[in-house]
């Protein structure tokens, strides 16, 4: 008979808490994209490359080649902050314009709770 009702407030608990967790996220009301200039400040492209990395098992060293990818970073700047981005297109596309202006669209998301978000977008 306990065990039952330790169950059954578990479950009127755990209810509870979705109950309160979905009901008090916050919803987009509105969007707006604006037009802005941004500056790149940085590009960086790392070729991929080979690890060798030694493993030891049952007093006995494997070696075993770890494969890290190649990476594409672009940093742009907008009012003071930086934004980065790992994409290979916008790397190709930005990677020459280092220290020159570039348009990129800022994305602002209103939502129900008074509160805002900002995102910067490159375009390409």
């Amino acid at each position: 008979m306990k065990k039952r009702n330790v169950k059954r407030i578990f479950t009127y608990i755990v209810s509870l808490m979705l109950l309160l967790i979905l009901t008090s996220c916050a919803k987009v009301v509105r969007v707006e994209d604006t037009p802005i200039q941004v500056k790149v400040i940085d590009a960086n492209y790392s070729s991929s490359y080979t690890r060798v990395t030694p493993i030891i098992v049952n007093n006995n060293v494997i070696m075993c080649n770890q494969i890290i990818p190649e990476s594409y970073k672009i940093a742009i700047e907008y009012e003071g902050q930086t934004y980065h981005y790992t994409d290979e297109n916008a790397y190709h596309k930005y990677s020459d314009k280092v220290g020159e202006y570039v348009d990129a669209t800022l994305r602002t998301k209103f939502y129900d709770n008074g509160k805002s978000y900002k995102d910067v977008r490159l375009d390409y």
